[in-house]
């Protein structure tokens, strides 16, 4: 991207033009490979006792298909329980352990709407730190 189009970017997102999509690839912490998806998709397998084994999970899509795997044999419901009660396990319980990304698109004031594909609430702790 040139200068010209960073600098127009920019104003479009000080006009209140851009809405941030933000999808699990911004919850990699530093120094890790897995993004919090992927360790809650592989909790709930182990805890259904599911070993991805030689049939891996794809990655930034882990939890969609650790839940595809699973919903054929166990309630929906359940699932959901599961994966709430693993998020809060793995979830970062201080700012200093927020992943860099996420405390990064918080900080840009100009954003006025979030769009996040992610079942936590990083995004949402990091804004309230903000401001």
């Amino acid at each position: 991207m040139d200068e010209k189009n960073w600098d127009r970017l920019l104003k479009s997102i000080e006009d209140g033009l851009v809405v941030p999509v933000l999808g699990p690839q911004i919850l990699i912490a530093q120094g890790s490979n897995d993004s919090l998806q992927a360790q809650v998709a592989h909790q709930l397998l182990a805890s259904y006792n599911c070993d991805p084994g030689s049939n891996p999970l794809p990655p930034f899509r882990e939890m969609n298909e650790a839940v595809t795997r699973l919903k054929r044999d166990h309630k929906l419901q359940d699932l959901y329980g599961d994966i709430h009660d693993a998020i809060e396990k793995l979830m970062p319980k201080s700012e200093a352990a927020m992943p860099e990304p996420v405390r990064q698109i918080a900080a840009i004031s100009h954003f006025r709407l979030f769009v996040t594909l992610t079942p936590d609430e990083l995004i949402a702790r990091s804004l309230r730190t903000r401001c």
